[in-house]
């Protein structure tokens, strides 16, 4: 049998490392799929809904404020708007966030 040179000791020291890290990792995402999953879903779900909310806030803040502008600048053409804007909403309002 043949010795091993330093070099090739200290490969093989590494790769013992690198296994005992990755036995580690897969015990740790293992313990994190089996225990954890939901909760974090069911924590992300909420946060989406609260995210949500903001944004419709934020959205409707942002139409009142155009509309407002829009009637301080011609009251008769604002309605016109308003209508345009009311009966086709996508044209000016986009969003990614899936239905509830």
């Amino acid at each position: 049998m043949s010795r091993l040179t330093e070099t090739e000791a200290e490969i093989l020291s590494e790769y013992q490392k690198i296994n005992s890290l990755t036995l580690k990792l897969t015990k740790t995402i293992d313990d994190i799929n089996s225990e954890d999953l939901d909760k974090i879903a069911l924590t992300m779900r909420e946060l989406e809904k609260k995210v949500f909310l903001v944004y419709t806030l934020f959205k409707s803040s942002i139409y009142n404020n155009y509309n407002q502008a829009e009637s301080n600048s011609n009251p008769q053409e604002s309605h016109l708007h308003t209508n345009q804007i009311l009966s086709n909403p996508s044209t000016n309002f986009h969003t990614n966030c899936p239905p509830f």
